[in-house]
């Protein structure tokens, strides 16, 4: 196993192989100008490590960030200030439950969580919402962790986006090399092998919809200048930032400019035939057979009935069956994506933290025993 940061890497020969030249295109840029180039609140440094071929990423977050930190990199935002948000939005009319949740999340905060909670050291973090995974082998896992052990003794050791249907025997060998289960979310996947979603009556819908939308039209990202990115970016905010939560990756112009020039994502946009304006956006990644898709974005302003979101899942969907790709829709708007086929699975982050001391270790078996006897049957029972 061989280790790259910005003293070094240079010295770096991406390898040929499409996860190398993706790798070489998203993450030099990434050390080389830092997170902050990219994002407005992720504050971390990103670091490489060569494993059998495979170059894996891995972000240092310290517990003095400059800034706010988004989940992917800051547990505190996920599991605490992203926590109270999400009880927010998935509670809206259970005020008792949000009022628990609430309570429970809140005494934790008070009890056990300090700065010191953000020395993380997370592997495999592309600082998006969702993480696909190489494969990895047991003794990889092992080199690692003993690597990263050395190399950062104060620092938690995490994996984001770990599911079971994907992610199975990194899974259970993480639980086997002693990484605690802490609830992350829960994720809804299209395998379109299955063809579940052909027999959804919303997806015939929307297809109906579609073929009746006439005035709007996608466009690859051939068709997309440099002039449309303040666009781009107008429309991710308002939905990832302004409907949901700051807490989100806030994504700057750089980061659209080298998405379409590096093609760092698949990029498609839904246009306004009369007009030529931008009313949606969409870009995906995959990696060995599955593809996610972290920057949505459309026009809230249009009305509902226009079904704009509709059109931009069915746009996805689309995308994952012509490319056979198995589909990770990530989470939230559950039982609009249940009803279009998506399969849920609960989602971890597979924390190590044996190795700090005491009074570390604290949070995580508190969060450890929360997962177990708490938050999975809550997601479960309300399919969160």
């Amino acid at each position: 196993m061989q280790h790259f940061n910005e003293t070094n890497i240079h010295t770096l020969s991406f390898p040929e192989s499409f996860n190398g030249q993706y790798a070489k295109r998203l993450l030099l840029p990434l050390i080389e100008k830092g997170t902050l180039h990219f994002f407005d609140n992720v504050d971390c440094k990103i670091e490489l490590l060569l494993v059998n071929g495979e170059l894996i990423p891995i972000s240092i977050t310290e517990p003095k960030a400059k800034i706010k930190n988004s989940y992917v990199c800051s547990p505190i935002t996920h599991y605490v200030d992203y926590g109270f948000r999400e009880i927010d939005i998935e509670f809206p009319n259970r005020p008792l439950l949000k009022g628990f949740c609430k309570s429970v999340l809140w005494s934790f905060k008070t009890a056990f969580i300090r700065s010191s909670f953000d020395q993380v050291v997370m592997v495999n973090n592309w600082l998006l919402s969702t993480n696909l995974y190489p494969n990895l082998t047991t003794s990889d896992i092992e080199a690692i962790n003993e690597f990263l052990i050395n190399r950062f003794p104060k620092h938690a050791i995490i994996y984001r986006s770990v599911n079971p249907l994907l992610n199975g025997e990194l899974l259970e060998t993480l639980s086997l090399a002693g990484f605690e289960r802490i609830l992350s979310r829960q994720v809804y996947l299209i395998d379109p092998k299955k063809g579940i979603y052909k027999k959804k009556k919303a997806y015939k819908i929307d297809l109906s919809l579609q073929k009746k939308t006439t005035d709007l039209q996608w466009f690859d990202a051939s068709y997309i200048q440099l002039q449309d990115l303040p666009r781009l970016k107008t429309l991710y905010d308002d939905l990832y930032l302004q409907k949901y939560a700051e807490y989100n990756p806030q994504l700057t112009l750089p980061f659209f400019e080298y998405a379409l020039k590096e093609k760092w994502l698949n990029m498609w946009v839904l246009k306004d035939k009369a007009t030529d304006q931008i009313e949606a956006v969409i870009g995906y990644f995959n990696r060995n057979g599955v593809m996610t898709t972290p920057v949505i974005g459309y026009n809230r302003s249009i009305p509902q009935k226009k079904g704009l979101y509709r059109l931009i899942t069915l746009q996805i969907i689309e995308q994952a069956v012509q490319n056979d790709y198995l589909l990770h829709m990530s989470s939230g708007a559950s039982k609009f994506k249940k009803i279009r086929g998506g399969e849920p699975y609960l989602e971890y982050n597979m924390v190590y933290y044996q190795h700090l001391s005491m009074g570390r270790r604290a949070p995580w078996n508190a969060f450890g025993g929360l997962t177990k006897y708490l938050a999975v049957p809550i997601f479960e029972r309300f399919e969160l």
